[in-house]
This record gives structure tokens, C-alpha cells and sequence, in this order.
């Protein structure tokens, strides 16, 4: 009898899930101003990681990162019923900012401003059979047909350096980004599997298309795309005490595959009937099918140059400032990849004193539904200031709830003297 694994063993397959290491971004939870207390530059270090789903619980994906057996009930918790379509997203961030000033830029508000930044995402569309398939198996399905349709994966793994300017007034900032990266995408418009009677007999039909940058992993430079993008952020009401409008855009550009790059097409059915041992001794094995994967694969394979649009991300905040002690920040995000909807964020500040900042709120879309958020920023109000964040809480505080999030940013004021 033919089936697939029905029993999950979470250290067996965490290669095939790494992506629960990735992370939802900054720039899709809120923006945050500085205050530069009379110092004329600084560092910042950031790093964020988590996921968010509108179809997996954070009690399931944790049982990936801690490893061990995945009891049949944490699997049923994320599949209450049938449904048409769930996303999955991760991602990881992580930034290093310098600004100073600098005799090459004239302005005296205006500093020059480098940065380093890395970013890894995943994003996963899936409908329930699929799901189940994955983790129950397929003996469920005996004599019956499922939906391989709309499977959707896509991934970017970006490096980038760039220079620009930051304004200290305003924390107004541009740079000119030089990006590196690898993208992987899989997308099955089409396509069923059919077990047979006691899972003797395997048949599926398949249209899609699957590309990689780095399809062989062999040689990682010949397979790393090269682009140029703008990323900066604009307080279109900077002369406004109460109040800010601020927009901020990231990975506005391209990048340039090189032809050693492979895309795959998928066009193809397959049957398999079982194996045939000819000589045990020699464990020959002889596969009795219409086709193989592997003959599918590379009869399909076409070297492919090519230009593609960055995953944009485009964010507006408006901060109003209630009083000395309080402020009300709404942030609308969108992003290009996938499925991933609008994301809205209402939040509430409260500063406890001259150095502590406490916030929370709530936010609805991106890759999950409704979901909670705290931060807390201190301010030594000297050369520090350093900000915790919890963007997804519902995954923290209950084994039902969906995503989960933890951001950190340390910045350090220093002064610098052009006349030495």
C-alpha cells in the first residue's frame, strides 16, 4: 500500500520548514522618530523575527522550533473545517544604520547616512486539502481526487548596502540601495492527485511553474541577482507639533537575475503503479510509471535572464500627540508579494516618565487576521535608547492563537567634530 507520512516527527522535517525561523518586518508595524537630543550623529542596530497565519497555530509551529512528535490534535487545531484559502508568511530582519556628518554633504541638518540591511521572507498560500495532505497523509483519500490548485510558495533573500542622507530635524531620510539576493517561487495553477483502491495506484496532473536563483546550489555567485533600489521616509507634516503624517518606502526597485538561473515548467501527469526489484543484490530498482519527477523537472529546465520588480513594501503612519504624556499612532502598510493583504495598526502611547515610552495595540491583515501589540522604548536621554517589540501576542499568551513576534533596536547618539 502506497501512503504518505501520517505520523510527524518535527526534527525529521524542519529542513523542509526552516522558514519558521523568518520574521514579519518593521516597516509593516510602525515607524518609529527619534529624538536626537542636541547629538549630531548615531548608530542603530535592529533585529526582528517572527510569523503570522490566518490557518496555523502558533502551538503547531512552535512544535518545529522546539522539535519532538506532533500529536494529532495540535494538527487538528489549525484545520476546524474546510476552507478555501490560508496563508502562512515569516520573515526575518535585520538593519545597521550609521548617520554623521560629513563635508560631502553641504545642509546643516543634513548627515550622511549608510546602512546594511538583511532580509529573509517566505510566503505560503494553501487550501485544506493540501494542508491535510501534508500532515494526516493520504489514506483519508482513498478513491478520491484532491485539489493541488492554487499552491503557492515564494521566498526572497535579500542583502543590500546603501548611502544616502538623513535629515536630524526631520528624521526625514533616502539612500541608494545596491541589493543581493537569491528568490525561489513555486505556483501550481492546476493540478489534482488520485489514490487508488487500498493505495495501490497513484495518479496526478500538474500545470505550474517553479524558479529558482539558486537551482542546483552549487555556485551561489552565478545564481545571485544584482539590483538597485530607493528606500527612505518623508513627515509630509513636519511643521507640526500635534501631529505627524509620515510615509515611508523600502525596496523600491529591481533586480537582475543572471541567465544561469533556471525556471521550471510544469506541465506534465504522472502515474505510479509500484516498484519492481530486479536483483536484490544489486537493489536495481525499476519504477513502473508514465514518467518520473526527475524526467519532468529536467526536460522543462530553461536558463532564464531576467528583471524583476523588488518586493515593495509602502507604509503611512499619522501619529497625534493627545497631550505631553500620550499619542495615538494609526499605520496603513502594503506590500507586493503574494497574498498578503493590507495591513492596518491603531496603537496608544503613554510616556511613564522623561525615560520610559509603554504602547499597545491592535492590528488586522498582512498575512493573519486580528492580533495584538506592545513596545516599551527607554530613553536615558543621554547617548541610548533602546525599544522592545511584541507585534503578534495572541501566539504568545494562548497555544490557539495565530503568529507570534519580537523585535529589538538599540541606538547610540555620539557627536562629531569636522574641525579635528
Amino acid at each position: 500500500m502506497i501512503k504518505f507520512i501520517c505520523e510527524i516527527s518535527a526534527k525529521r522535517y524542519c529542513v523542509t520548514i526552516i522558514f519558521i525561523f523568518s520574521a514579519i518586518n518593521s516597516y509593516t508595524q510602525s515607524i518609529e522618530t527619534w529624538n536626537h537630543n542636541g547629538y549630531n550623529a548615531f548608530s542603530t542596530i535592529s533585529l526582528e523575527g517572527g510569523y503570522d497565519s490566518d490557518g496555523i497555530t502558533s502551538l503547531l509551529l512552535n512544535s518545529f522550533i522546539t522539535g519532538g512528535f506532533i500529536d494529532r490534535e495540535t494538527r487538528l487545531q489549525s484545520i476546524p473545517g474546510d476552507f478555501s484559502m490560508r496563508n502562512f508568511g515569516a520573515r526575518i530582519d535585520g538593519n545597521i544604520d550609521i548617520c554623521f556628518p560629513s563635508k560631502l554633504v553641504k545642509k546643516d541638518s543634513l548627515n550622511l547616512f549608510l546602512t546594511y540591511k538583511y532580509e529573509n521572507e517566505i510566503a505560503i498560500d494553501f487550501q485544506s486539502d493540501q494542508y491535510k495532505l501534508m500532515f494526516f497523509g493520504n489514506e483519508q483519500f482513498l478513491e478520491d481526487t484532491i485539489s493541488l490548485s492554487n499552491l503557492r510558495w515564494n521566498q526572497w533573500n535579500l542583502q543590500s548596502i546603501g548611502i544616502g542622507v538623513y535629515d536630524l530635524k526631520s528624521n526625514n531620510y533616502i539612500t541608494t540601495n545596491l541589493y543581493f539576493g537569491q528568490h525561489s517561487r513555486m505556483r501550481i495553477d492546476d493540478g489534482f492527485l488520485y489514490t487508488g483502491t487500498d493505495g495501490r495506484f497513484l495518479h496526478s496532473d500538474i500545470s505550474g511553474s517553479y524558479f529558482n536563483s539558486d537551482f542546483n546550489n552549487k555556485n551561489r555567485k552565478s545564481t545571485t541577482g544584482i539590483g538597485l533600489g530607493l528606500n527612505g521616509q518623508y513627515n509630509v507634516l513636519k511643521s507640526n507639533i500635534k501631529s505627524d503624517l509620515i510615509i515611508n518606502v523600502q525596496n523600491i526597485g529591481f533586480i537582475i537575475w543572471p541567465k544561469s538561473n533556471k525556471k521550471v515548467s510544469l506541465e506534465e501527469n504522472y502515474d505510479f503503479n509500484g516498484i519492481e526489484i530486479r536483483d536484490v543484490f544489486s537493489s536495481e530498482l525499476s519504477i513502473d510509471s508514465s514518467a518520473t519527477w526527475l524526467g519532468i523537472i529536467d526536460s522543462n529546465v530553461v536558463p532564464t535572464e531576467r528583471v524583476e520588480l523588488l518586493p515593495t513594501t509602502i507604509s503611512g503612519q499619522f501619529r497625534y500627540k493627545v497631550n505631553e504624556k500620550n499619542s495615538i499612532d494609526i499605520v496603513v502598510s502594503s506590500r507586493q508579494i503574494n497574498l498578503w493583504r493590507p495591513l492596518f495598526n491603531i496603537g496608544w502611547s503613554h510616556s511613564l516618565n522623561e525615560k520610559l515610552v509603554f504602547g499597545m495595540g491592535i492590528k488586522y491583515g498582512g498575512y493573519g487576521g486580528i492580533n495584538y501589540k506592545l513596545r516599551c522604548v527607554y530613553d536615558t536621554q543621554k547617548r541610548w535608547t533602546a525599544g522592545i517589540y511584541i507585534n503578534y501576542l495572541q501566539g504568545f499568551i494562548s497555544s490557539k492563537g495565530y503568529g507570534g513576534h519580537a523585535g529589538l533596536s538599540v541606538r547610540r547618539r555620539m557627536n562629531f567634530n569636522l574641525e579635528k
